[in-house]
């Protein structure tokens, strides 16, 4: 399993420089495990939606099974937007409550 976190926020900037004609083709070997997080990782991103939101609506359109070390990735990166858009206590907040 590789760590797809560190291009978590490359990606999007590329993406979206394709979406201007309309589609992108993301892909790998299976197109089922490292293909799909990347995906995820950019609606996340860029469309504010949170992991399981996501899932959700990629698997309404195609197969997808991110194995569990990237989806343990993308709940460390829901985690860190949550904290960053204020939807989500730190550790230390949920303690003094």
């Amino acid at each position: 399993m590789r760590d797809c976190s560190v291009i978590f926020f490359l990606l999007p900037s590329t993406v979206n420089t394709f979406l201007v004609t309309g589609r992108v083709l993301v892909n790998c070997l299976m197109g089922m495990s490292r293909s799909s997080t990347c995906v995820l990782a950019f609606l996340m991103l860029r469309r504010d939606m949170t992991a399981v939101q996501a899932l959700t609506e990629v698997r309404r359109h195609r197969d997808i099974r991110p194995n569990d070390g990237f989806l343990r990735q993308l709940a460390d990166l829901d985690n860190r937007l949550r904290r960053e858009r204020g939807r989500l206590a730190r550790p230390a907040d949920q303690a003094a409550n």
